[in-house]
C-alpha cells in the first residue's frame, strides 16, 4: 500500500513537472515565434529580402555597399595621412625625443616654463590679485562651457 502511495506521488510529481515544462515551454515558443515575425517585418529585413529576389534592388544595393566602402576607404586614407603628418610635425617629433632623452626633456621643460600661460599661473599661486584674476576667467569659462552644455543637451 505504501510502495503503491509512493509510486502514485511520484507518477503525480512528474506529470505535474511535465505540465509546468511544456506550458513554460510552449509560452518561450510563442515568444521566440513572436520576436521572429517582428524581424520579418523590420524595414531592413524586407529590404535585403526584396535586394534578394529582384536583379535591379540587388544591383542598387550592390551600387550603395560600392559607394560605403569607397567612402570608408577615402576617409581611413585621409586619417592616416593626417596621423602621418601629426607624427612628423617638428613639436611631436622633440616631445617624442623628451620622452627618450634626459636632455631634451630638460630643454622641453624649461621652454614650458617661460611659456606666458604657465608664468599667469605661477604668478597665482604667489599674488592673491592674480589669483582672484585668474578665478574669475577661469568661473567665465566654466560658465560658458556650462552654457554651451545646456545648449547641446537641449
Amino acid at each position: 500500500m505504501r510502495r503503491q502511495l509512493r509510486r502514485l506521488a511520484t507518477a503525480g510529481t512528474c506529470a505535474a513537472g511535465y505540465l509546468r515544462g511544456a506550458r513554460a515551454g510552449r509560452q518561450r515558443y510563442d515568444q521566440l515565434r513572436t520576436q521572429a515575425e517582428q524581424l520579418a517585418q523590420h524595414p531592413q529585413v524586407q529590404a535585403a529580402k526584396q535586394a534578394a529576389t529582384d536583379p535591379q534592388a540587388r544591383k542598387q544595393a550592390l551600387a550603395q555597399t560600392r559607394e560605403r566602402y569607397r567612402s570608408g576607404r577615402e576617409q581611413y586614407r585621409s586619417i592616416r595621412r593626417q596621423a602621418t603628418e601629426l607624427a612628423r610635425h617638428p613639436q611631436v617629433q622633440r616631445y617624442r625625443q623628451a620622452v627618450t632623452d634626459p636632455q631634451a626633456r630638460q630643454q622641453a621643460l624649461t621652454e614650458l616654463r617661460a611659456h606666458p600661460q604657465v608664468q599667469h599661473y605661477q604668478r597665482a599661486v604667489t599674488d592673491p590679485q592674480v589669483r582672484q584674476q585668474v578665478l574669475i576667467e577661469l568661473r567665465g569659462k566654466a560658465d560658458a562651457v556650462a552654457a554651451a552644455l545646456k545648449k547641446r543637451l537641449g
